[in-house]
């Protein structure tokens, strides 16, 4: 369960991901995807300083770690549609 407010900011960026996408490619703005990218990154990192991952519980654990793996996902999404190549591992 995603009950935080760092957690609900994260999983609300994530969802207007695709139409922020579509925004910046209809509008010829890459810098509109490049901003939606950095606020989804800046989310994260509050959540993830916030926030234990493992060991948090059965039910939070689970939730975080589909949180955590589909910010990577869009992460990775936006940044091939900048041209910019994702690191698999940091």
């Amino acid at each position: 369960a995603l009950g935080t407010d760092a957690e609900r900011r994260l999983a609300l960026s994530l969802l207007a991901f695709t139409d922020e996408l579509l925004r910046a490619a209809t509008s010829l703005q890459p810098h509109v995807l490049a901003a939606h990218v950095h606020t989804i990154a800046t989310r994260f990192h509050t959540f993830y300083h916030a926030h234990r991952i493992v060991g948090a519980g059965a039910q939070h654990e689970a939730a975080r770690v589909r949180l955590c793996y589909a910010t990577a996902t869009v992460l990775a999404t936006g940044m091939r549609a900048l041209g910019i190549t994702p690191v698999d591992r940091m």
